[in-house]
């Protein structure tokens, strides 16, 4: 994941994916899309694929039929949202 800009200026964060990675190219979409995208301050740092550091949690995505985003919740997974 990268991250371009600088939110102690006013700017915006802009997440920009992996282009061959589908999960990445979704949670982008997702975040750039997020209604309340400026008060998110903790990023998403990709590790692998569908791993993610999210603050100071591991987090697992998976993209299921219908393309819909799922996160990994104790012993099974929950709509991103």
């Amino acid at each position: 994941m990268v991250i371009i800009g600088d939110i102690d200026k006013g700017r915006q964060a802009v997440y920009i994916a992996r282009k061959k990675d589908i999960i990445d190219q979704k949670l982008g979409s997702y975040l750039n899309s997020y209604p309340e995208r400026d008060q998110l301050k903790i990023m998403f740092l990709r590790e692998s694929e569908g791993v993610y550091q999210f603050g100071s949690r591991r987090v697992y995505i998976k993209v299921e039929k219908g393309n819909q985003m799922l996160c990994r919740v104790g012993g099974g997974f929950m709509h991103i949202d």
